[in-house]
């Protein structure tokens, strides 16, 4: 079980110190200052911007980016997190791991990819996920601003993203472009010339060992977030 909850506050430009607290089990730790494992009751400070992290079932551990934002997580995670520098402020979070998540987001934006490969923008707000045994997300705005929505696709292809409505809670499944509605409302793809896009990620998972520096074919600069992402 993975529980997440996130608040942001004004990420611009390069992230602030993170502290990371061990609240049960054991996590391991990537990042400029070097690689640790990581035990209950560990506290480890991050001065660098970027990072990796995963956990072990049993574990919960709290991140807090000082004055900017905090995220709880339990249970088996894996993690990636940086600045996304190549739209000027925000949080990227890539998660290769994920069963349940909450984020609350204050004042973003904070840019997130799933497992499966969606990829989510939020602005604002209160948003819910969880996944399931056969690899779908449900994915709940709870409140706040609407969330931009992209699905998977092919390296280089381009695709507006859906708008998921506050209130609305729609189910990602693997290979499926289209959001499933469960409640509430989305927003249909604007085709129009100018409209969001975000391209599809190109190569391999920012990491392809747990090792710092992570040997990386990409980055948020790279990854094609487009207009207005």
């Amino acid at each position: 079980m993975l529980l997440v909850a996130i608040s942001l506050c004004a990420l611009a430009g390069d992230l602030p110190a993170l502290r990371l607290d061990v609240l049960e089990g054991r996590v391991r730790v990537a990042h400029e200052q070097g690689t640790a494992s990581l035990p209950v009751g560990a506290v480890d400070w991050v001065h660098g911007p970027s990072g990796y992290l995963e956990s072990s079932t049993l574990a919960r551990l709290r991140l807090r980016w000082l004055g900017a934002a905090s995220m709880e997580l339990e249970g088996a995670h894996a993690l990636a997190w940086q600045p996304a520098r190549a739209e000027g402020s925000g949080l990227w979070l890539s998660f290769s791991g994920l069963d349940e998540a909450r984020l609350e987001v204050r004042e973003g934006p904070l840019r997130f990819e799933l497992p499966s490969g969606w990829r989510g923008l939020c602005s604002k707000g209160t948003l819910a996920l969880r996944s399931g045994v056969d690899g779908h997300v449900d994915l709940e705005l709870l409140a706040g601003a609407p969330l931009l929505l992209s699905p998977p696709s092919s390296p280089g292809a381009v695709r507006p993203p859906w708008t998921v409505l506050p209130g609305a809670r729609v189910r990602l499944l693997c290979g499926d472009p289209r959001p499933r509605v469960v409640a509430g409302k989305l927003r249909a793809p604007d085709p129009a010339p100018g409209a969001p896009a975000m391209a599809a990620p190109v190569g391999e998972r920012p990491w392809s060992g747990f090792e710092w520096p992570w040997k990386s074919a990409e980055s948020p600069a790279s990854r094609g977030w487009g207009p207005g992402w």
